[in-house]
């Protein structure tokens, strides 16, 4: 066996110390207990996953709604599968497809939910309605938010949701379902905010700017895109 010198084995260590702590950065809080728990999988949005996708494309089952289906689904850690529809309800699905429970949230639902370490989940509706509910389908508190929402929530590390509306605003919202800030752009904002290890959210807007705040409401920076 080669033998290295000591400070040698010392970088070596550190190396693979770097690396873990890395994975675990990219890594986000919500993913922790849950399969797939929010748009693109976690509150960083970076759609990735370690489970195993299919190998084929044969059908295993199919669910109908009663309206079109625009919320991507998200799954908890039992494989129960979350999605919403036009037909102004949320379902909760069992693995083999057949309806666990469903809850109206009175309004259509364009956005996705999203699921948080206390198993919570957050849906919101078309008329500016954020719903927490358990897994059983039962509400725990709503929030009325001015304007529309067809973006979908991100959940922070530390359990409070962020969530963006037609009316100009990003919204901060606590557990209990109390808003905490709300940030004007100058256009309606239907974009899915992104939150990073730091706790800086990250969303555009229809006024051309992309937007990182820091977790109080303050601007860190905004950039302009521009037409090319």
């Amino acid at each position: 066996m080669k033998k290295y010198p000591v400070f040698k084995t010392k970088i070596i260590a550190f190396a693979i110390m770097i690396m873990i702590y890395s994975v675990a950065d990219v890594l986000s809080a919500q993913e922790l207990n849950t399969s797939w728990s929010a748009f693109r999988h976690d509150s960083m949005n970076t759609g990735r996953s370690s489970l195993q996708g299919p190998v084929g494309n044969n059908l295993k089952w199919s669910f109908q709604t009663g309206g079109s289906v625009d919320s991507s689904p998200v799954l908890d850690h039992n494989g129960t599968i979350y999605i919403g529809s036009q037909d102004k309800t949320l379902y909760a699905l069992k693995p083999d497809g057949t309806r666990k429970w469903s809850f109206d949230i009175g309004s259509k639902m364009f956005s996705t939910p999203a699921i948080d370490l206390s198993n919570v989940i957050y849906a919101c509706a078309w008329n500016g309605k954020l719903f927490a509910l358990d897994f059983e389908g039962k509400p725990r508190w709503s929030a009325q938010i001015k304007g529309r929402i067809s973006s979908s929530p991100a959940i922070s590390a530390k359990g409070n949701i962020f969530v963006s509306s037609d009316n100009y605003y990003l919204y901060k919202v606590n557990r209990t379902g109390r808003i905490l800030w709300a940030f004007a752009t100058h256009k309606y904002v239907d974009s899915s905010p992104a939150i990073d290890n730091e706790g800086t959210v990250y969303f555009g807007s229809n006024d051309s700017y992309v937007y990182a705040l820091d977790p109080d409401g303050r601007l860190k920076w905004h950039s302009k895109q521009r037409d090319r």
